[in-house]
């Protein structure tokens, strides 16, 4: 199955500030789990594929394509923070046949887990702010994505009521009720 990426490791290196050694496969695999888990939640299944096709296809920059074009380029923020925030442990751990070991390095001291949680957090505090910015871009402008219907509007308001990243997260809409129109 071929890879389609919504974003790249340079686009994303030069946002967040990560340093240029900082090997592709590690952002990469991350920017992938942002885009089909964090950017399919925002967006909903059916958006986030049509921008798949349309970069696979090379087709975002088509003048009738300019509203996904927008839509893309609105999402980069929110791509390049979730992926700096899920890349946090995979480049502080990795998986070997000895267990999880931390990677480290005879020149560098490595931080403790509470560090790393806590530049995570930031990051990912960071993420909710641009989704909450990216889902009310989609909610003004939803009349231009044929792709969403209106569970997918319905859950995306919901979701920008309960739409940052806590500790604990009991579901729903915390006290407020959404109603469909």
């Amino acid at each position: 199955m071929k890879q389609i990426l919504l974003s790249s490791v340079k686009l994303i290196k030069g946002i967040v500030g990560i340093a240029d050694n900082v090997a592709d496969e590690y952002i990469l695999t991350a920017l992938q789990e942002a885009q089909d888990m964090g950017l399919k939640r925002v967006l909903g299944a059916a958006l986030t594929e049509k921008l798949k096709k349309l970069v696979a296809d090379d087709e975002i920059g088509a003048p009738e394509n300019a509203a996904y074009k927008e839509l893309a380029d609105k999402a980069q923020y929110f791509l390049a923070y979730t992926t700096a925030a899920e890349a946090c442990m995979k480049t502080t751990f990795k998986l070997s046949n000895l267990g999880v070991a931390q990677t480290g390095d005879d020149n560098v001291t490595p931080v403790k887990i509470e560090d790393v949680m806590k530049v995570r957090d930031d990051y990912q505090a960071k993420a909710d702010a641009y989704c909450k910015e990216l889902q009310g871009f989609v909610l003004d402008n939803q009349a231009k994505y044929p792709e969403l219907d209106q569970n997918t509007c319905h859950a995306i308001k919901a979701h920008l009521i309960a739409a940052y990243t806590g500790g604990i997260y009991l579901g729903g809409a915390r006290g407020k009720i959404v109603r469909r129109r």
